[in-house]
C-alpha cells in the first residue's frame, strides 16, 4: 500500500509538471516564413503565421543571435488574438546599426518573445535558423538578331564564351541589366502635431511626395495608424497614389480623437511603400488629456422658509457626465447628504441639471454644495453656499 502511494503521488506529480509546461506555451502558434524573409544592413522584413490556442492580448519582440551575440529589435507589436484563429503578421523591423555587427547576413538565429499580457502575464520564446540562400544558377537572357553578330557575354569564365548556332544565325547571350532604384523623396511635415490633445481635437500631419525621376511613373502606398503607446492599433488609414516623372503632391492625413479612446499617451506610425519598397516612420508620442467637469450656477441661490425650492446648474464635460449630485450639508451635525440632480434639458456633455428641496423648516442659513463625476470618474465639486432662508 505504502509503495503504491508513492506511485499515486509521483504520477499526480508528473500531470501537474505537464499541464504547468502545456498552458506555460502552447499559448499560441507561431511559425516564420523565411523563405520570404529579405534581409538588408538595417531592415529585416519577414511574414509570420499565427495561430492562436487562447483568447488573450499577446506582444510579439524579435532578436537575432548571430556570433555569440545577441541584437535586438527595438519594433515590438502587441495584438489582440481569438482563439481558434490564424493571423499573419508582416514583419518590418530595423536593425540598430550602431552595433558591433555590422552586417547582418544568413546564418543567423531569429528568436520570437512571445508574452501573454492579457488575461494573465505568461512568456516563451521562439527559434528558427536563418540559413544562407541557395544561388540558383543563372539563365541568360536570349535574344535573337536578324543579321549575324559576334557573341558576347558579361559572364566571367576561364572558359571559351559560348557560341549558338540556330538557323545559322549567330545568337547573343547576356546578363539582364539590373532595375534601377526609384528616385523620389518623402518630407513629413509635423509642425501641427502638438504634446497635448482634448478630445474631439484631430491630429494632423502633411506629407510631400516627390517623383525626382524624368523616366516613369512613381507608385506610393501609405498605410497610417494611430496607436497606443504600447503598439495597439485605435485606428489607422491608407493613401494610394502615382506620380508622373518630377511630380509632386501633398497628402493631408488627419485622426480625430473620438469619445471611445482612453486618456493616455498615443503615437502615429506611418508605413510608406514606394515601388514595393516599404519605409517605417514612428512619430513622437503626445497624450490625450480627460478634462474634468465643468460646473457653472449662473443664478444667485434663492431659499424660501417652508417652501420647496428648485436649484439648477449647468454641468459640461468632453466626453461625458456619469452623475450630478446635489449634497446639503449640516453644519450642526457635521454630515452631508446627496440626492441625484435630473437632466431637463442638454445632453450628457453639456446640459442643465435642476433638484427640488423638501420644504424647508429650518432658520437662518441653508448649506449645500454641487458634484459631478465624468464618465471617467474625474470629480468636480463647487464651493459651499450658505444661503440666508428668506420668508
Amino acid at each position: 500500500m505504502k509503495f503504491y502511494r508513492l506511485g499515486l503521488y509521483f504520477l499526480a506529480g508528473l500531470i501537474a509538471i505537464f499541464v504547468k509546461f502545456y498552458l506555460s506555451t502552447n499559448i499560441a502558434k507561431i511559425s516564420i516564413l523565411t523563405d520570404n524573409l529579405q534581409v538588408s544592413s538595417s531592415t529585416l522584413n519577414f511574414p509570420v503565421n499565427i495561430y492562436s490556442r487562447k483568447d488573450g492580448i499577446y506582444r510579439f519582440a524579435f532578436y537575432i543571435h548571430k556570433d555569440n551575440k545577441k541584437i535586438e529589435l527595438p519594433h515590438s507589436y502587441v495584438l489582440a488574438l481569438k482563439k481558434g484563429q490564424q493571423y499573419k503578421l508582416d514583419c518590418n523591423l530595423q536593425i540598430d546599426t550602431s552595433t558591433e555587427i555590422t552586417t547582418i547576413q544568413p546564418p543567423f538565429v531569429l528568436r520570437t518573445v512571445v508574452q501573454q499580457i492579457y488575461p494573465r502575464q505568461k512568456r516563451y520564446i521562439k527559434s528558427v535558423l536563418v540559413k544562407k540562400p541557395v544561388v540558383e544558377p543563372t539563365v541568360p537572357q536570349v535574344s535573337v538578331d536578324t543579321e549575324p553578330a559576334t557573341v558576347t557575354t558579361t559572364e566571367t569564365s576561364t572558359k571559351e564564351e559560348p557560341q549558338l548556332v540556330l538557323s545559322e544565325e549567330k545568337i547573343q547571350i547576356g546578363k539582364q541589366q539590373a532595375k534601377k532604384k526609384p528616385d523620389y523623396e518623402i518630407n513629413i511635415n509635423t509642425e501641427a502635431v502638438k504634446k497635448e490633445y482634448k478630445y474631439g481635437e484631430s491630429v494632423q500631419i502633411n506629407i510631400t511626395l516627390s517623383n525626382r525621376s524624368s523616366k516613369g511613373n512613381l507608385k506610393i502606398g501609405i498605410d497610417t495608424s494611430l496607436k497606443t503607446f504600447s503598439g495597439i492599433i485605435v485606428s489607422s488609414t491608407t493613401v494610394q497614389t502615382s506620380l508622373k516623372p518630377q511630380e509632386s503632391k501633398e497628402q493631408n492625413i488627419a485622426f480625430s480623437l473620438t469619445d471611445d479612446l482612453l486618456p493616455e499617451n498615443y503615437y502615429l506610425e506611418l508605413i510608406v511603400d514606394t515601388d514595393g519598397k516599404k519605409q517605417i516612420f514612428t512619430l513622437d508620442t503626445f497624450q490625450l488629456i480627460d478634462l474634468p467637469p465643468k460646473i457653472v450656477i449662473s443664478e444667485t441661490p434663492v431659499i424660501k422658509y417652508k417652501q420647496t425650492n428648485t436649484l439648477f446648474a449647468e454641468v459640461e464635460d468632453d466626453r461625458g457626465i456619469n452623475e450630478v449630485k446635489f449634497v446639503h450639508v449640516n453644519e450642526k451635525k457635521k454630515t452631508e447628504v446627496e440626492y441625484p440632480m435630473i437632466l431637463i434639458a442638454g445632453s450628457r456633455k453639456t446640459g442643465l441639471y435642476s433638484f427640488t428641496t423638501e420644504k424647508i423648516l429650518q432658520k437662518n442659513y441653508y448649506s449645500f454644495y454641487i458634484k459631478a463625476v465624468d464618465t471617467v470618474g474625474n470629480i468636480t465639486k463647487t464651493e459651499v453656499f450658505n444661503v440666508k432662508i428668506s420668508r
